[in-house]
């Protein structure tokens, strides 16, 4: 297999990864990702997208509803196995809510969460406090007025 040949099998095989990549980034806002974490970050979410169609394969085989095989977790190694089109687009659309679970994960900092509640962890998530307030207690207008000084100061917080 030829160098080519073997990168646009690996980019079509990505597919769901890079779907739920961009979906995922832009529900959770720009962040400043090393070119590595964003190739581990699409890697991650393919795998888990095949993991997820493999799993629901499984269950509907168990069941008795289908008699169906996965070929893409084969198809990433093995040249000889074509890449089925079929299984990129269901994981695909799985992507799609992949990437909205993982956004809540985000958004509610559901890992610093837990490590707060096991005591491995004091972080609470954000880069600063002024986030964390700012994104834990919603966007409200506050008006502050300063009599002495007649100033008035507003804004969310």
């Amino acid at each position: 297999m030829s160098l080519s040949s073997f990168l646009i099998r690996i980019i079509f095989l990505a597919l769901p990864g890079i779907v739920c990549s961009i979906l995922y980034r832009q529900l959770k806002g720009k962040s400043r990702l090393k070119d590595w974490e964003d190739v581990l970050e699409i890697l991650l979410f393919s795998l888990l997208s095949y993991a997820f169609y493999w799993l629901s394969v499984k269950i509907l085989n168990g069941v008795g509803w289908a008699h169906a095989t996965v070929t893409s977790f084969r198809a990433f190694s093995d040249e000889t196995v074509a890449v089925s089109w079929p299984e990129v687009l269901i994981a695909s659309a799985i992507a799609i809510p992949l990437a909205f679970a993982a956004s809540a994960l985000y958004t509610y900092k559901t890992i610093n969460r837990i490590g707060r509640f096991l005591n491995v962890s004091k972080r609470f998530g954000d880069e600063d406090v002024w986030s964390y307030f700012n994104n834990f207690y919603g966007a409200q207008w506050v008006f502050v007025r300063d009599h002495k000084l007649d100033l008035l100061y507003f804004g969310d917080y």
